[in-house]
């Protein structure tokens, strides 16, 4: 099968859409030809052929104008599908196309975000109407899709991600410095609810020892928030904050860390979730959206809306080690069932159904 893979997308970022492509396109480039449309071709010229895209197509809303208006012209009849790994599509495509929904943020938590992204995001969401297939990456998020009415049931399919980092990766102590600690990765994006996981911490019975450590934060605003919140409970001296660690580092993170905590809202997926698993840390998360569906027995659940929860979650984990060694157990065994292979062969598999 000859696929056009439409990788219009600033992969320099940081982002799980970016993950997504990279880890995607090695484990496609296996399995059919494959013909990679992206503004870093130099990124991907290993794993098939390539062709440059303009440089806008880094920035949000003129990629979404792009794949609507411009991107027809790469779709020739010498490919069979064109894949769009974000939820927009060219109007009218000219190939049977496959487009992945990861999660319906801007609608599900359109409190915490700007007008301007809302729109942008509401404008290439339109386009899905013109999808052949669309493939979303958790069945929580699947549902979401069908309650909106706008697609038929019939063109929706599931294919989980992979990890974003495996244990692959070559060994580092940089978190043994921090050794105990709580971990989190992710943004601070307010419908993450790292004040309530913050707030959960400071209300913990563990010795000033035990450090909290958050990795991620896209912009400065959310470093400011996080450090706002943590001297308002005077954790200053007991957390830590990162932005732009490599891979290593984080890595390292997982394999250290007492137990991984997420106190998210809303996830499409959860990539750190599946991460933290495959390092075989023991997690405590929210109960909602596809958090349960990916960790499922691997973690202790509580409900995010409740700091009380969260912190009698992480207590429970904190005070009883025998319950953090069968879930790191369980968490490496339920890690192993999702690859990115299984992501591409699904894929596959939903472009040659009829």
């Amino acid at each position: 099968m000859k696929v056009l893979f439409n990788a219009a997308f600033n992969t320099r970022l940081k982002v799980g859409i970016s993950s997504y492509i990279k880890n995607l396109i090695p484990e496609l480039a296996r399995i059919c030809d494959l013909t990679i449309l992206t503004p870093d071709p130099e990124m991907f010229s290993s794993f098939g052929k390539t062709v440059k895209l303009p440089e806008l197509v880094r920035s949000n809303l003129d990629r979404i104008i792009w794949t609507l208006t411009a991107l027809n012209q790469y779709c020739t009849n010498e490919y069979d599908i064109l894949f769009c790994p974000t939820p927009v599509v060219p109007i009218f495509p000219r190939l049977p196309t496959i487009a992945v929904v990861h999660d319906l943020i801007p609608f599900k938590m359109r409190q915490f975000l700007p007008q301007k992204e809302k729109l942008s995001f509401w404008l290439g969401f339109q386009s899905l109407r013109f999808a052949w297939r669309i493939v979303t990456v958790s069945e929580a998020t699947k549902k979401d899709l069908r309650k909106m009415k706008l697609l038929p049931t019939s063109r929706i399919f599931v294919a989980h991600n992979g990890p974003g980092i495996t244990p692959s990766i070559t060994e580092s102590e940089f978190g043994k410095q921090f050794v105990p600690f709580i971990l989190y990765v992710g943004s601070h994006a307010p419908y993450k609810n790292t004040r309530r996981l913050i707030a959960a911490f400071a209300q913990l019975k563990a010795p000033p020892s035990l450090k909290l450590v958050l990795v991620g934060g896209d912009t400065q605003h959310q470093l400011d928030f996080a450090h706002t919140q943590l001297r308002r409970f005077n954790l200053l001296s007991r957390a830590f904050v990162f932005s732009g660690l490599d891979e290593t580092e984080l890595a390292s993170l997982y394999r250290y860390c007492t137990l991984f905590v997420t106190a998210s809202l809303y996830e499409g997926f959860g990539l750190p979730v599946l991460e933290a698993m495959t390092y075989g840390a023991p997690i405590a998360c929210s109960n909602t959206s596809s958090l349960p569906e990916v960790a499922d027995g691997a973690a202790v659940y509580f409900n995010p809306l409740s700091i009380e929860d969260i912190a009698t979650k992480i207590q429970l984990l904190l005070d009883n080690a025998e319950l953090r060694t069968r879930l790191s157990a369980v968490g490496q065994q339920r890690a192993r069932q999702f690859t990115w292979e299984n992501t591409a062969r699904l894929i596959l598999r939903y472009a040659q159904r009829h």
